[in-house]
Order: structure tokens, then sequence, then C-alpha cells
């Protein structure tokens, strides 16, 4: 009996021996559970936005006896874009189906600048003071919408920041294609023109349905807890010479420029490394303005950014200390 004893708690020992050990080894692990590129990059952000508070607490004068950080003004472009994606955009709920996200407005913010190609950390931290003050002004106007992205561009003397908002939920597409019976006019909203359905559909017309099955293409790449960095949106407009305003359109030829509009977007357009993610409504060109009926060609802008998944057991302010 004894015997019997000594072992079962030998065994209680060993077991707890064995648990402690596990629990000293789960502290030990790393925490995060993102990729290492992604959680460097919120490193290089918390650490960004502790330097613009300390510099506001500052009333972002340069500390006495001492020289200031400068940035790169690349580097600060780069820093307040990548922040103010983290802390303002919110991608929950954008993506509500297997589409890609339309962007519903844009509100352009412009804040005038005086950097060269270095600038101090106070005067980044002052300039961002006034953008978080504008975009939160702007968040506020645009309560019914969302803003799911931030894109920052600097010259010389001005910042520009575009305010990309989108509606939480877009409704569905039928189709990514046009079917045999899609015979629209080119523009104003002037419905079909041909075959079964011929008058109805008045409101819509080849740029809007363009829209809608451009952005049925478009690859969703959405997760939760996600932000954006590395904004960039191009240009892209149709190769064709041969369209009129107010034109009949065969389905034919839409599905030719809906696949050349695709591909420019997906493909050839598309910046090493980003995904594509957005497409803005595709609107009929007009050559001459001043011709209602003149030839014209359809164009778009196609949006392209890093998602990057965010680390909620990441401390703030960063502090890069070993277990």
């Amino acid at each position: 009996m004894k015997k019997l004893f000594f072992y079962i708690t030998a065994v209680m020992i060993v077991a707890a021996v064995a648990f402690t050990a596990c629990k000293k080894e789960d502290l030990l692990a790393p925490p995060s559970k993102v990729s290492t590129e992604d959680y460097n990059v919120q490193k290089k952000i918390f650490i960004f936005m502790e330097k613009m508070e300390i510099a506001k607490a500052h009333d972002f004068r340069t500390p006495k006896g001492g020289e200031e950080e400068m940035l790169s003004a690349e580097e600060a472009r780069w820093s307040m874009e990548a922040t103010a994606n983290y802390q303002y955009a919110d991608m929950t709920g954008v993506y509500n189906t297997g589409r890609g996200l339309q962007c519903v407005e844009n509100d352009p913010i412009t804040l005038s600048i005086s950097f060269d190609d270095k600038v101090s950390v106070s005067d980044a931290a002052a300039v961002y003071a006034d953008l978080c003050t504008l975009i939160e002004a702007s968040i506020a106007a645009h309560s019914t919408l969302q803003l799911f992205a931030v894109q920052i561009s600097f010259t010389r003397d001005a910042l520009t920041a575009q305010l990309l908002y989108a509606q939480a939920k877009y409704p569905e597409t039928t189709a990514s294609y046009f079917f045999d019976y899609d015979w629209w006019y080119t523009n104003h909203g002037l419905g079909l023109c041909s075959g079964p359905y011929k008058g109805q559909g008045i409101g819509r017309s080849g740029e809007t349905e363009l829209s809608t099955k451009l952005l049925a293409r478009v690859p969703c790449y959405y997760t939760p807890n996600h932000y954006l960095t590395n904004v960039e949106y191009k240009y892209i407009q149709s190769l064709y010479f041969d369209l009129h305003s107010r034109e009949c359109v065969a389905p034919n030829k839409y599905n030719l420029i809906l696949n050349e509009l695709d591909t420019l977007a997906s493909y050839l357009e598309r910046p090493t490394g980003k995904m594509y993610i957005w497409v803005d409504e595709v609107q009929f060109i007009l050559f001459n303005p001043s011709d209602l009926n003149s030839d014209g060609r359809y164009k778009t802008w196609a949006m392209y950014g890093i998602f990057r998944e965010k680390d909620y057991q990441m401390e703030y302010p960063y502090r890069d200390v070993q277990p």
C-alpha cells in the first residue's frame, strides 16, 4: 500500500512539474499571431505615434539643448498615411460579399506644408495633428458611410489626403459580364436600347453596368482586423475610340470593354506586391465636351494597397523588451 501511495505521489509531482513547464513555455512564447512583416509595420506605426505625442506635449517646439530628429519627406508621408489608416480607417463590415469594394465618396483634404527632402519630427507632428483634426471632422460629416482608406501625397508646399468612403453593405450584382439582352446606351442613364427589354432600365446606362460588373470581378482579400498601407490608385481607361455619346452598344462589345478594363486594372497596372482592392465608378468621357454626341471612351480608377493585420496583443507605446 505504501508503494502504491509513493507511486501515485510521484506521478502527481511529475505531472505538476510538466504542467508548470508548459505554462512557463506558453509565457515565453511570442504572443503575436500576425506575420513578422505586419508585426514590424505596426511596431513602426506605434513608434511614430509616440514621437507625435511627445512633440505635441512640447507644443511642437524643438527640444532645448539638442538636435531634433529628422525624417525624410517620404518617411514622414508613409508614416502619416499608415498611421492614419491604422487609427481611423475601418475595414470591418465593408466586404460583405465576395466582391471588391466601390468607393461611394472621396473627400480630399489639403494642408499647406513647407517640407524639403527632410522634415523635423516636431514639424511632422504639427502637420499630423492638423490632419487628424480634419479627418475626425470628415468622419463626423460622413456618419452614414465608412472610411476604409486614407491615401496621402506630398508636394513641397501641400499635403493632400484622399479620404475614401464606402457603404458598410453594397447590393449584390447579378453577373460579371453582359448577357445577350444587355444592349445599353453608352451614357446619360438612357437605359436599355434594344432587345426584349428595350426602354427599361431608365437611370442606368453603359457606365453604371460596367461599374457593377467590373466591381464584381475585383478579388476580395478582406479578413477582419485589417488596415491598409502603401495606398495607391491609378487612372485607367478603355482603348476604344469608336464609341459615341448616347450610342446603342451591343453586349459583345461591352464585354470586350469590360475585359479590357479588368485586365488593365488587375494585371498591367498593378504595383509589385500590392493587391487590387477597389474600382471607382466607370465614366464615359467625351473627347469634345462641347459636343454632347462626341466620341469618347470609358475611364475609371483602380486602387491598390497592402493589407496589414492588426496585432491587438502589441502594447502601446511599443517597448522592445525581451522575455
